[in-house]
């Protein structure tokens, strides 16, 4: 009696359990919900019944991939695996084992940038581009060549990404005075900068004057064997590099040769008038502006100059700029003089910059006018420089 007592409890117990082990889950939450886009990943916010959060600038809710847990034993609709875009609210469905559903509503955004600055201000002009430095915080200001009126300024001005800016700068001409831009991020942050420019109108020269060796400028005429080209084929010009340590508005520029044009086979003197061509690059070569000068017949040396007004040419502080000179068709006439220089530093930092000439020929249908005719030389030559700063 006592044993079937016994095996009617262990009966008992073995089904109980049996029974617990097999009653279905009421679990139905998403414990796990992370966003792939990329290489970012970004794991969203999840409450009872929501899904959120704000996504890193780097996201966007286009071509997303999901990796999302579930409840064990629950099952999700949509399957996850399907979405690849949250640009609009997606709803999922989990059901749990026991048929229970919960509802979450995915809503997620991209972040808002807090970006509200002016990135670069920049001037444009018929002939080029100036740009403007931020001078202090929050104030972009420069003085600027007379040829550009304070009245009438053209700007091009880059702020933060996803901010606005007001007024539009393409809407702004007038800079007499100093205006006011105020730039709003996308998250409403707010930065005002003062823009604002002067005309420069203080007079500036510099003399580079000290010489102590020439150079040969213009054509030839000898009809040597011993030379690797004929007569009246090349034409021989001088450069200098000019690097400045404030911004200059150059009026004039001039160079200075030993003596007049002479012929090398007749040692005359050119009796007629010869057309001089100054070429201002930067510091790749690239032409800025081009200046002519005549000179005279009765021409026997000294200083000859270039007015560069008309060129609305601006130099920039510590740049490079090399200013080439050459006679136009000087191949063709063969005639030549020297260009003065300076062999060692002269003293002056502005005169110490390397020096150039050019050769072309004509047989090789090369003009001074390309760069590549052009090679540093071990003076530095003379010239002056005037205008405005």
């Amino acid at each position: 009696m006592l044993k079937n007592l016994f095996v009617y409890a262990f009966l008992l117990l073995l089904f109980s359990c049996s029974s617990e082990s097999e009653i279905p889950s009421s679990e139905n939450q998403i414990t796990s919900f992370k966003i792939k886009n990329g290489n970012s990943n970004y794991e969203a916010s999840i409450t009872s019944n929501s899904i959120s959060g704000a996504l890193p600038k780097e996201f966007t809710l286009e071509e997303v991939d999901l990796e999302v847990e579930i409840s064990k034993g629950a099952s999700i609709n949509p399957d996850p695996l399907t979405i690849t875009s949250l640009i609009d609210p997606v709803t999922f469905t989990v059901t749990a084992q026991d048929g229970s559903v919960r509802e979450y509503i995915v809503d997620v955004s991209i972040e808002l940038s807090s970006e509200s600055s002016i990135t670069s201000v920049t001037i444009i002009y018929d002939y080029g581009t100036i740009p403007v430095y931020e001078n202090g915080e929050s104030i972009f200001s420069r003085r600027i060549p007379a040829f550009i009126q304070l009245d009438n300024v053209e700007l091009d001005v880059q702020i933060s990404s996803y901010a606005t800016i007001d007024p539009l700068p393409e809407e702004v001409t007038d800079f007499s005075s100093p205006v006011i831009f105020t730039v709003t991020a996308e998250n409403g942050n707010e930065t005002s900068y003062q823009v604002s420019f002067e005309t420069m109108d203080i007079d500036f020269e510099i003399s580079c004057t000290e010489s102590n060796a020439s150079k040969w400028f213009g054509g030839d005429d000898r009809d040597d064997p011993d030379l690797d080209y004929g007569p009246f084929d090349r034409n021989v010009g001088t450069g200098q590099t000019l690097v400045l340590a404030e911004d200059l508005y150059p009026e004039s520029f001039g160079v200075v040769f030993a003596d007049g044009f002479i012929s090398t086979l007749s040692e005359k003197y050119y009796d007629q008038e010869l057309e001089l061509r100054l070429d201002i690059r930067d510091g790749t070569g690239l032409i800025l502006g081009t200046a002519t000068g005549i000179i005279p017949s009765t021409y026997r040396g000294g200083w000859v100059y270039f007015d560069l007004s008309p060129l609305e040419v601006f130099l920039e502080a510590n740049k490079s700029y090399v200013f080439t000179w050459y006679l136009l068709n000087g191949g063709e006439i063969g005639v030549n003089t020297s260009s003065m220089g300076y062999i060692g530093d002269s003293g002056e930092e502005t005169c110490n910059a390397i020096g150039f000439s050019g050769q072309s020929n004509i047989s090789k249908f090369t003009t001074l006018q390309m760069w590549n005719t052009w090679f540093e030389h071990q003076w530095h030559f003379n010239y002056s420089l005037s205008g405005k700063r």
